[in-house]
């Protein structure tokens, strides 16, 4: 089985969970081909002794602040985009345009416009595999969720909810392009997750109003945003917000058809229920526990939940088979087209 040189772009948090699900992938799948990180785009403000840590500590060859460098190793078989949202464009069709595999972190790009040239480039290269992130497809109850609403059982979807909730951002925070005009906000960071997971579950989405929030006097983003959309024959709200207090990763979905209903809720699964007599409140107490605060790890931070480190390894899992065998076919795989049709949902508010 052919190995496959991964180049990751971005040396923030989600390429550690790259670096982390390339190095796992053996531990999930016996099948898996053989994955190497060989090069990582850095900032050009990493200083020699930054780079230096980051090479002994993830032994990898080729470390660059210059994406040409990436571009021309005939080594590199597929690149992972984990830049700022404004800067995807052109690093998807420079990898494209000199035949790497890609895929692409959320949203695909800041306009309509770049987002249609992406898919028609991918369409136009075939052979070249064009797959979005969009990991919570990959959670297994997602699925198990999935086929309960393709087999009907539910009967036909009437209503739906969905909220990605965070509260981190309530507090003061360095101003990364995650806070920037034209390239961070509420919407554009947490919303593209809702939209592609409705339409994965319920079926294609169509807004009819949107509206956003600014909560937090010294930004000029959106913290918080909820949107009135219908998806195939059911009406919906979703809500995206980067100030919840209390949340930590709250992503529920509420699923309501003519025969049942489906609840589901990411944070449920690393937290615990805890009664006390000696309470003087009545009932459990709902309590999170993502990771020990006692030891020195600084992976993953406490925000991330386990199942979602698992998603990314199931997603490049997935992209790698593609790579590997173009006959190979999975029904939760995004594409090109996926994103495409995020980044129309999502337009008129970029």
């Amino acid at each position: 089985m052919k190995k496959i040189n991964l180049a990751i772009l971005g040396s923030g948090f989600m390429s550690k969970v790259y670096l982390n699900a390339a190095e796992s992938l053996k531990h999930y799948y016996p099948d898996s081909p053989n994955v190497k990180v060989s090069s990582l785009l850095v900032s050009d403000r990493k200083t020699n002794d930054e780079i230096t840590e980051i090479k002994n500590r993830y032994k990898i060859d080729n470390i660059t602040s210059n994406y040409q460098d990436i571009i021309n190793d005939s080594n590199i078989d597929a690149i992972y985009i984990a830049t700022p949202n404004d800067i995807h464009y052109e690093q998807v069709c420079l990898a494209i345009k000199n035949g790497k595999h890609v895929l692409c972190e959320k949203p695909m790009s800041m306009t309509i416009e770049e987002s249609h040239e992406m898919l028609n480039l991918a369409k136009q290269n075939p052979n070249i595999i064009t797959n979005m992130v969009f990991e919570y497809r990959y959670i297994p109850a997602i699925s198990k969720i999935k086929k309960i609403i393709d087999s009907e059982k539910i009967g036909e979807i009437i209503q739906f909810r969905a909220f990605y909730l965070h509260g981190s951002y309530i507090n003061e925070r360095p101003l990364t392009w995650r806070l920037k005009k034209g390239t961070g906000g509420a919407l554009v960071d947490l919303g593209p997750h809702l939209l592609d997971l409705i339409a994965y579950l319920i079926g294609d989405v169509k807004i009819s109003h949107l509206k956003t929030a600014k909560k937090m006097s010294n930004r000029e983003v959106d913290d918080i945003a909820w949107i009135l959309c219908k998806a195939k024959n059911a009406d919906g709200t979703i809500e995206v917000s980067r100030v919840s207090n209390g949340s930590v990763d709250e992503l529920r979905l509420e699923i309501h058809g003519t025969k049942g209903a489906i609840k589901w809720n990411l944070e449920e699964l690393n937290y615990f229920h805890l009664f006390l007599n000696e309470s003087n409140a009545s009932g459990y107490k709902k309590i999170p526990c993502f990771t020990d605060e006692n030891d020195n790890s600084d992976f993953p931070p406490p925000k991330v939940t386990s199942g979602w480190l698992n998603a990314h390894t199931h997603c490049l899992y997935h992209f790698v088979k593609e790579i590997n065998d173009k006959h190979y076919k999975n029904i939760a795989i995004a594409k090109f087209s996926d994103g495409f049709k995020v980044q129309k949902l999502l337009n008129k508010n970029l």
